[in-house]
C-alpha cells in the first residue's frame, strides 16, 4: 500500500503535506528471518501523547478544529489513490517537526547518556528505545500508520449512479481540483452552515458573503 501511495505522490495535491509517506522500503535479513523496513521523515509526538498533557485528555477546541481542518486535506488517499485509511485516531496522527532543533537535542542527549539496549529473548535481536521529542502545539498534523488501509473501488452509491459519487479530478492535467470537490460535496450533501464556512480561511476564496459557492 505504501508503494501505491508513493506512485500517486508524484502528482501535486494539498493532502501530501499531511500524509507520512515512505521514503524507502527495503528488506533485511535477521535472526528471525527476512523482514521489511520502512524509512520515513522523522516526525514529532502523536496527538494521543499530546492529550496526556491536558486535564481529562481534552485538547483546546481551536487546536482540534485546526487539526481536523488540515486532516480533511488527506482526502487525497481516497480521491486520488483509491484507498481508505480506516484507522484515523489520535495515536495515528503525528505533530510535524518544523525544524531540526528537537532532533538535535535528542542526538545530544543520546551522545551524553547512551540508551541501554534491550536484548530480546532470542538473544540475537537488539532493540533500542526511542527518546521522546519536545511536545509542540504548533505544526501540521501528519497522518501515519497505514497498516489497516484498504482499497476503495468508488463510493457505495456507485451502482445507483453508474459512476463514482465524488470525482474531483482534472483528467487533462491529472490534478485534484478543490473547487470541483466542494461543488460535488455540496451538490449531494447540501451547503455547510454559514458560521462554519466563515471560520475557514478559504471562505473568501470560494464562497460569497451569503455562503454560496462562487
Amino acid at each position: 500500500m505504501l508503494r501505491r501511495l508513493k506512485q500517486f505522490a508524484e502528482k501535486d495535491h494539498p493532502g501530501l503535506d499531511f500524509t507520512r509517506l515512505a521514503n524507502d522500503i527495503f528488506e533485511l535479513e535477521g535472526p528471525s528471518g527476512c523482514h521489511y523496513c520502512i524509512a520515513s521523515k522523522p516526525q514529532g509526538n502523536s496527538v494521543r501523547t499530546l492529550q496526556e498533557t491536558f486535564p481529562n485528555a481534552m485538547l483546546p477546541k481551536l487546536l482540534v478544529k485546526s487539526l481536523i481542518h488540515r486532516l480533511f486535506s488527506a482526502n487525497w488517499l481516497h480521491a486520488t489513490c483509491g484507498v481508505a485509511h480506516t484507522d484515523i485516531s489520535p495515536q495515528n496522527v503525528l505533530m510535524e517537526i518544523e525544524d531540526g532543533t528537537n532532533l538535535k537535542d535528542v542526538e545530544d542527549q543520546e551522545s551524553q547518556s547512551p540508551s541501554i539496549p534491550i536484548i530480546r529473548d532470542d538473544g540475537a535481536t537488539t532493540v533500542y528505545k526511542s527518546r521522546p521529542t519536545m511536545l509542540e502545539l504548533s505544526g501540521h498534523p501528519i497522518l501515519t500508520d497505514f497498516g489497516q488501509m484498504r482499497l476503495v473501488e468508488g463510493c457505495t452509491l456507485e451502482p445507483l449512479e453508474g459512476r463514482n459519487l465524488f470525482d474531483p479530478i482534472d483528467r487533462a492535467h491529472s490534478q485534484y481540483v478543490l473547487p470541483l470537490a466542494l461543488a460535488q460535496y455540496i451538490g449531494y450533501l447540501g451547503p455547510p452552515p454559514l458560521d462554519i464556512i466563515r471560520q475557514s480561511p478559504l471562505f473568501s476564496t470560494y464562497f460569497d458573503a451569503e455562503g454560496k459557492l462562487g
